[in-house]
């Protein structure tokens, strides 16, 4: 459906390692890097999802959805993104299998 997202961050290096752990479970890595202000995640070699330095959402936050199948597998994802400083203001619902 997408070709590619990007989101813009406030603070670049702490997003490339939030996003690197987040995306590492459902097979997600780094694939590109450019002047050290923009990377590229993807999978296969082909990067879809992006980070870059500028101006953080004017909303406050940005609403990330993906399908990952099974309990283990979202478990697994979101222990990865949020077992830092970072906040989740929800979790994976359980009742999805």
């Amino acid at each position: 459906m997408f070709d590619h997202t990007r989101v813009n961050v406030a603070d670049f290096e702490a997003s490339k390692r939030f996003y690197t752990a987040a995306l590492a479970p459902p097979g997600y890595e780094l694939l590109l890097e450019f002047h050290g202000s923009v990377v590229g995640f993807g999978e296969q070699g082909k990067p879809d999802f992006w980070i870059g330095q500028g101006e953080a959402n004017m909303l406050g936050f940005t609403s990330l959805s993906t399908p990952i199948p099974g309990r283990k597998s979202r478990r697994s994802t979101y222990q990865g993104a949020f077992c830092g400083s970072f906040t989740s203001f929800s979790y994976p619902d359980p009742r999805r299998s």
